[in-house]
């Protein structure tokens, strides 16, 4: 009975399959770090993208069975919901605050976007994290008529990023409607 227990091909099956599970991790998580990547008004892509994503087992196993379900039938709102909650539960999760401001943005509730994007922004940890509130944050209030904030966004953008094209075109067409005015 022991044995098993200090056998060493036990023990190099239990390290391949946690060195598996640990791969499968990363993977999953470069995946979905390409998802959060993708221009928030290619609505389609994105669905594919995480609906691709949904059909890993790691996630299929660990993933909230409610934001699962409700990504796959096209119920954004639903999974708005859902990240609400999750991000609330753990409110030093940019990346949580950055899927609530993708998923209001997609649920065409701008000013839950502009919140969250914010709440991103104060507690991201890193570069990426930082852009990616950036990048949120300036489209939502792009789409909220908050010029002012927007501008003020989009320079911090375009400092980290000076082909930041999305950053650039916003710029343009603010200063163009300001010029109308």
């Amino acid at each position: 009975m022991f044995q098993s227990l200090n056998d060493e091909s036990a023990t190099d099956t239990r390290t391949k399959s946690a060195n598996s599970g640990e791969k499968e991790i990363q993977t999953c998580l470069e995946q979905y770090r390409r998802t959060l990547r993708i221009d928030a008004s290619d609505t389609q892509t994105i669905r594919d993208a995480y609906k691709q994503l949904l059909q890993k087992r790691v996630l299929l196993e660990t993933n909230d069975i409610g934001v699962v379900a409700n990504i796959q039938d096209g119920d954004i709102c639903a999974s708005l919901q859902h990240m609400t909650k999750a991000a609330r539960v753990d409110p030093a999760s940019s990346n949580t605050w950055a899927h609530v401001g993708r998923l209001a943005l997609l649920a065409e509730e701008v000013p839950a976007a502009c919140e969250a994007y914010e709440m991103a922004l104060q507690t991201c940890g890193n570069k990426i994290e930082y852009w990616i509130a950036l990048k949120g944050l300036s489209e939502a209030t792009f789409k909220a008529g908050d010029f002012e904030t927007c501008l003020r966004v989009v320079d911090q953008a375009i400092a980290l990023n000076p082909s930041f094209e999305d950053g650039i075109t916003m710029r343009n067409e603010m200063e163009n409607e300001c010029n109308r005015m």
